[in-house]
């Protein structure tokens, strides 16, 4: 078998890179945090999929948040809604084929108090105990598909630069120790820019 994004060979494993982000709804007043599963085998495909088409619309740069997408209202879409439509296209074809799974985790807070007796502020509270709630699910979810050829584990893990990131880093080191048979460790577990120029700096240092 070929190695996979990180230059392995998955002998014994199906081995799978998660990246989670989170997003708040003000008028619902639900928090959400998402896992997205990526195959090894198939992550390098899907990574110059996605530059491919900035490429071809000469944005390879540009970031692209949720907020930059307009529906059309008779007008054309801009480019930013353009490449997401051909990304979402895109990841479409790859839940149907296996090369990505994504579970998303929704919390209602109107009747949700802060359950945690300390100095920190209620918004930390909530992100940091569903942050380790959805991990721990979306592994556990994923783990248990009987159409996987051999074990389920997460080689690597990244977040998006924002809230709490070192608690973050510090709660799966601790969960991956205690609760999973994976392999995360410090340096498998990283932070992830949207601003790629950013990113590829850090791949730099990383390497």
């Amino acid at each position: 078998m070929a190695d996979d994004l990180f230059s392995k060979n998955q002998k014994y494993y199906n081995e799978f890179t998660v990246f989670q982000d989170e997003a708040g709804c003000k008028v619902s007043n639900y928090f959400y945090h998402g896992f997205l599963f990526v195959d090894n085998r198939f992550g390098r495909e899907i990574l110059d999929s996605l530059i491919n088409i900035k490429k071809d619309k000469n944005h390879r740069y540009t970031e692209i948040h949720f907020s930059d997408i307009k529906a059309g209202c008779n007008k054309e879409y801009g480019y930013k809604t353009k490449i997401a439509l051909e990304w979402l296209n895109l990841a479409r074809k790859w839940l149907l084929n296996r090369k990505i799974k994504f579970y998303v985790l929704g919390i209602n807070k109107n009747n949700l108090g802060n359950f945690w007796s300390n100095n920190w502020r209620y918004e930390k509270n909530i992100y940091l105990r569903f942050f380790e709630l959805g991990l721990k699910a979306s592994i556990r979810w994923f783990e248990m598909d009987k159409r996987l050829s051999k074990p389920l584990r997460v080689s690597h893990l990244f977040y998006e630069y924002g809230k709490y990131s070192d608690e973050r880093k510090n709660k799966v080191i601790w969960l991956s120790k205690f609760n999973f048979s994976t392999v995360l460790t410090k340096k498998n577990i990283r932070l992830i820019f949207s601003n790629e120029k950013i990113q590829q700096k850090q791949n730099s240092e990383f390497t």
